[in-house]
């Protein structure tokens, strides 16, 4: 029987970086998800950068969404934690009526500056752990995600019916 392992580190790779990076995403999301329970943050760690961006000020769900890169759905998602959290509420914009832009609480501006030293000592941790392996890869993934925007992975296979976004 064959190793996946030695299949996905072998002949394979770096074919399955996708499914890599989605393990390593998951388990720093575990463990921040615990970590931050253990210091009574209590948020969602999909919904922090909401959150962040809501210690600024008031904003729309659309707005949210264009500034994090993410889907108007997964953010009403995040945001909807938020909400059951009692950390942020839907306000009224008083030059249009469709637009309910969301702000936080006084909870959630507490809740939001203690998210934010955490996420300084975060960004200590991830340094540090970049400085062992020898590799940022906040700068390597920013880089991947411009030139993907650039052209697609599904175009540098250089098919005639590749789809590009």
């Amino acid at each position: 029987m064959k190793d996946f392992q030695d299949i996905a580190h072998g002949k394979y790779a770096p074919g399955f970086f996708g499914l890599l990076a989605l393990r390593v995403v998951g388990d720093i999301e575990a463990d921040g998800g615990i970590l931050m329970r253990r210091l009574g943050l209590a948020v969602p760690p999909r919904s922090v950068s909401a959150l962040l961006l809501l210690a600024d000020g008031p904003l729309s769900v659309t707005e949210i969404a264009q500034q994090v890169g993410m889907t108007h759905a997964a953010v009403i998602k995040n945001v909807r934690k938020l909400l059951e959290l009692g950390l942020a509420e839907r306000g009224e914009d008083e030059h249009d009526d469709r637009r309910k832009p969301l702000h936080l609480t006084a909870a959630g501006v507490e809740r939001a500056a203690a998210v934010a030293r955490f996420m300084r000592e975060a960004a200590n941790v991830y340094q540090a752990l970049f400085d062992e392996i020898g590799i940022d890869m906040f700068e390597g993934m920013s880089r991947m995600e411009q030139a993907l925007k650039r052209k697609s992975f599904a175009a540098r296979f250089n098919l005639p019916d590749a789809e590009t976004r």
